[in-house]
């Protein structure tokens, strides 16, 4: 089959080429879903059960003061101050990251794979 024109340019994959290319996005779709989302939903679930989804979400985490630290040294600011945006951010990723592999990209490239 002829290459595609997009933009005025010809393409090197032909239109029969596209469902190759669609199935190994979907595959690679899956495999970001398996490897790479899997496990950091694990971990957010873990620290949820560990310290409960109120104190998760809204507080930062408390200072844990190494066995050689003296009282004097407990009351200093450790730098991990608003730590708690950090976990929102990866609530966030996680979820926009799920939502496109599994509805976005797999839908057009399934539709591009039974076209």
């Amino acid at each position: 089959m002829p290459a595609i024109r997009l933009f005025h340019r010809r393409t090197i994959l032909g239109g029969d080429d596209l469902q190759i290319s669609s199935l190994f996005t979907i595959a690679a779709r899956g495999f970001q879903l398996v490897f790479l989302l899997l496990p950091v939903m694990v971990h957010i679930s873990l620290d949820m059960r560990s310290v409960g989804i109120s104190t998760y979400l809204f507080q930062d985490p408390p200072y844990t003061a190494a066995a050689n630290d003296d009282d004097e040294n407990k009351d200093r600011d450790d730098g991990c101050g608003d730590a708690r945006w950090f976990v929102w951010l990866l609530l966030a990723h996680v979820t926009a990251s799920t939502l496109y592999a599994l509805g976005t990209a797999t839908a057009v490239e399934w539709s591009l794979v039974k076209w």
